[in-house]
């Protein structure tokens, strides 16, 4: 079948935690750059004392590109962030050995 899982080689990882609905668009960006797909999950802050600050609600994605791509899909996610339209709280760049995924 060609939905066997495969492990492929040569990639980098890039994780990104932003507010909540503002993944979409630093998602589509990378997309737009080359990235073949993404992961985003919700995030929950816990808190260890009572503080006043206005509580956020997260999200992070996770998008693995490979590495002929990287550096372009980079940059689109940095300079998204960097114009204003998101707010990003971190961006985590990463080499990953293997990529297990169930692509077509």
């Amino acid at each position: 079948s060609s939905s066997a899982p495969r492990l492929l080689q040569g990639y980098r990882e890039i994780v990104i935690t932003s507010r909540e609905g503002k993944s979409d668009t630093l998602v589509e960006r990378a997309m737009k750059a080359g990235a073949p797909g993404a992961t985003i999950s919700r995030l929950s802050r816990l808190r260890v004392q009572k503080q006043e600050e206005k509580s956020a609600a997260s999200e992070r994605a996770v998008i693995c590109v490979p590495e002929d791509v990287a550096e372009e899909v980079t940059e689109s996610i940095v300079s998204s962030a960097n114009d204003g339209t998101t707010e990003v709280d971190s961006i985590r760049i990463q080499d990953t050995s293997h990529v297990f995924t169930h692509m077509a």
